[in-house]
């Protein structure tokens, strides 16, 4: 009778450490439906990034800056991602089949999304304040900027989707879901 109890205790914690492990695999390769997922593009060719930050003709150089978004989250309680991505140039080369990767995206769950705060930054490439992270495809603010880096800014409002790879454009009136 104790052996059976004993058994049946033993398949019912294998069956859950079971369950909790394919849990666990499911959700590093797939964005849940309270999780959202940026990436974040502005189309250099045909905005004129001066006139659209209210910068004198000639001021942004895309060799000396970077263009920075600060995404609507809020990310103080976790501390290991980033509030700022960069923003990448173009939108040929958006893939809209693109499948979630821990190497190239950064998930945020639902406690970590607001709604409002976006803003997009022009600062300083060489002012210490941007890191590439090795592992990733992409590069974010790794501390907290002072205003002698920043050249512009601008607001902005992101309108984003849970459950998916957000491929947000900004354009001159104002941000769209390239992959609706």
């Amino acid at each position: 009778m104790m052996r059976n109890i004993l058994y049946a205790i033993a398949i019912i914690f294998i069956i859950f450490w079971i369950t909790i492990r394919v849990f666990s695999v499911y959700k590093q390769g797939s964005i849940l439906s309270n999780e959202a997922v940026f990436d974040i593009h502005i189309n250099t060719d045909s905005l004129d990034i001066d006139s659209y930050f209210g910068l004198p003709a000639g001021t942004f150089k895309k060799d000396k800056h970077v263009i920075l978004c600060k995404l609507p989250v809020n990310t103080s309680s976790s501390g290991f991602k980033p509030d700022y991505i960069e923003v990448k140039s173009g939108v040929l080369d958006i893939n809209c089949d693109e499948g979630y990767t821990e190497k190239s995206n950064v998930k945020f769950n639902s406690i970590e999304l607001i709604n409002s705060g976006s803003k997009l930054l022009i600062i300083n490439k060489y002012a210490g304040q941007i890191m590439k992270k090795q592992s990733r495809k992409f590069r974010f603010l790794n501390e907290s900027l002072n205003s002698s880096n920043i050249l512009a800014e601008k607001e902005i409002e992101l309108n984003y989707k849970k459950g998916k790879i957000n491929h947000i454009v900004i354009s001159l009136w104002n941000s769209y879901d390239f992959c609706p």
